[in-house]
């Protein structure tokens, strides 16, 4: 993983922000901005009206990361602050399994 796409990563998932701007989503995801409005047409981003026009919720920012970069790499870019700012679904968790010896 580039600096660069771990910036993007952690931007999104750590940013205290409510909504980004099409342009803002666009740069984050990588993609150009008729790129994310036709998402947005074909519903696969979901965007709201406010007061200062079209954004994206960061809800919406964290699904369309996960749908692009795999889960592993988020958590590297992330750090620490995985299992804060992961759905619920998708955070670590440490696993204890007890398994019987092996046959000899």
């Amino acid at each position: 993983m580039d600096a660069n796409t771990k910036s993007r990563i952690r931007h999104i998932f750590l940013s205290p922000r409510p909504h980004f701007p099409l342009n803002t989503v666009a740069e984050l995801l990588e993609m150009s901005v008729d790129e994310v409005k036709a998402e947005i047409k074909d519903g696969g981003i979901v965007a709201v009206s406010t007061a200062v026009g079209v954004r994206v919720t960061r809800e919406e920012m964290v699904a369309a990361a996960m749908g692009r970069w795999e889960l592993a790499v988020i958590e590297r870019a992330v750090g620490r602050g995985a299992p804060r700012v992961l759905p619920e679904a998708d955070r670590p968790v440490a696993l204890r399994a007890r398994l019987p010896p092996s046959p000899a």
